[in-house]
């Protein structure tokens, strides 16, 4: 609540994460890179701010949400944001588990920032559907360990 968040991508999972950010009482703003109709769409779908990734420079950030493909295997050089931008004590969270540290984290851990990878909305997403489905508790740990040694392993 209150806190300015930044939303990288206008897809899918933009969607559904700046429907719950803006539920939550935050400022939002979304970007887009490709397809400028598309983040207007979810601008307009949102009620909130629009601004291309190219512009971001005076945008306040507290909380830095990457919902694009950019820094996803094979491509894992990418990066989505500029390394400049990031400052410590911004949260960012990138929703790319594949690779598990994408070049996005390792940039926002030098710069002192609270990181959080995408496993965290993979195992969650599982779990709520597995809790949807069996009406039973997700083993959280368990799922959590699967998809770590998973990924670990390529």
């Amino acid at each position: 609540k209150g806190k300015n968040v930044l939303i990288i991508g206008a897809g899918g999972t933009a969607k559904a994460i700046g429907h719950a950010v803006m539920d939550k009482g935050a400022s939002l703003t979304v970007t887009y890179n490709k397809s400028k109709e598309k983040g207007e769409k979810l601008s307009a779908d949102l009620n909130c701010a629009l601004v291309s990734i190219r512009e971001v420079e005076g945008v306040d950030i507290d909380i830095l949400i990457n919902c694009s493909p950019a820094g996803m295997s094979p491509n894992t050089n990418e990066t989505p944001f500029p390394s400049r931008l990031l400052k410590k004590g911004m949260l960012v969270f990138d929703c790319v588990y594949n690779p598990m540290e994408t070049q996005l984290l390792k940039e926002a851990r030098s710069a002192g920032c609270v990181v959080i990878s995408g496993v965290e909305l993979f195992v969650n997403q599982a779990a709520a559907q597995f809790e949807l489905w069996t009406g039973k508790k997700a083993p959280l740990e368990a799922m959590r360990e699967v998809v770590v040694n998973k990924l670990a392993e390529n």
